[in-house]
């Protein structure tokens, strides 16, 4: 997947009904990360995937499982640390079949090991306190900067910030270079206001020319 794919945006859902309507509202990239998702989950995701979305820009990437990513027709997978080691061999099929493979990062040593096995993309956090991971400490944002400074040396992939993301401060990773913010618990406040990726990308001041990835 070519760095040129990375969009400002990347919520991460856990319902169908969250899928649907950020589908609805214009989002390029969505996340589906809901542990332990059986099977008949995972399919009822993908018709909602297909009758739903607005064009072939979207793309729905599955956390966590790249064996099911590929066999069900995802457009790519996320893998945490933990995924990485035992799902290698999944990981050079998803890639072959040209699709999406993200990693996330929380140290440098882990983003140098993500830079080698060539994902899409790599996110870096977390970057504020998260609700969602309250087990992982964000740094400094000035050690996250210096991360983000690290890897894009180091290659010219899209990163993606992660971590506590919302309205007050979701200018800030931008404004030190990822090209992306992903956000889990802002797409409740987005989908109970009908906010659009287009508008909010003009709520955020982001112009489409000043992309780091474009």
């Amino acid at each position: 997947m070519p760095c040129t794919a990375a969009p400002w945006f990347y919520p991460i859902v856990d319902t169908l009904e969250k899928l649907q309507g950020m589908i609805q509202l214009g989002y390029r990239w969505i996340q589906l990360r809901k542990k332990n998702a059986d099977e008949d989950f995972l399919r009822s995701a993908i018709n909602t995937w297909h009758a739903e979305r607005l064009h072939a820009g979207q793309k729905l990437i599955l956390n966590d499982h790249a064996a099911a990513a590929l066999s069900l027709g995802f457009d790519g997978v996320h893998l945490g640390q933990e995924d990485l080691q035992q799902q290698q061999r999944w990981i050079a099929r998803v890639k072959q079949a040209d699709k999406i493979v993200g990693i996330s990062t929380h140290n440098l040593e882990e983003a140098r090991a993500a830079v080698a096995i060539k994902p899409s993309y790599i996110a870096i956090g977390p970057l504020f306190v998260s609700a969602t991971k309250p087990q992982l400490r964000p740094r400094s944002f000035d050690q996250s900067v210096a991360m983000l400074k690290a890897v894009k040396r180091s290659c010219n992939l899209p990163t993606v910030a992660i971590g506590g993301i919302c309205q007050t401060n979701a200018k800030a990773p931008f404004a030190a270079g990822f090209s992306t913010v992903a956000f889990i618990n802002w797409c409740d406040e987005l989908l109970a206001q009908r906010v659009s990726a287009p508008v909010l990308a003009e709520r955020l001041h982001l112009q489409r020319e000043h992309h780091p990835n474009r």
